[in-house]
């Protein structure tokens, strides 16, 4: 089920508070298609955690299901960032993620208008 409507924001935002989604994104940022088991090989998490994020992400329109492929008797899902909101979900992350000079307290970001 895919968020439309005013929700939408909301719903992005929320998202985008929860560390494992936004690895997710950032592991997909170069382009590639990945699936939840390479990123949890890779991070060191439980594979269930990272396709559960996964699964919440393709339902908001962030990233999307292109190929499955059948592993070991279990099918295994591959995901790429595709989507209307991902330009703005990137530009997002990009505006808050602290740089190498600043403090995890600290935000990078140039109000509108300043």
């Amino acid at each position: 089920m895919t968020a439309t409507g005013g929700d939408l924001v909301g719903k992005v935002a929320k998202a985008l508070g929860h560390p494992v989604r936004v690895a997710f994104i950032d592991a997909l940022r170069d382009g590639s298609e990945l699936s939840p088991m390479k990123v949890a090989e890779r991070d060191g998490r439980p594979l269930g955690t990272i396709g559960h994020h996964a699964r919440v992400l393709d339902d908001l329109g962030v990233v999307r299901l292109v190929e499955t492929r059948p592993v070991q008797g279990a099918i295994e899902h591959f995901y790429s960032l595709d989507g209307p909101t991902v330009p703005a979900v990137i530009a997002a992350l990009d505006m808050i993620r602290p740089t190498d000079d600043q403090d995890v307290g600290q935000v990078a970001v140039d109000p509108v208008g300043a």
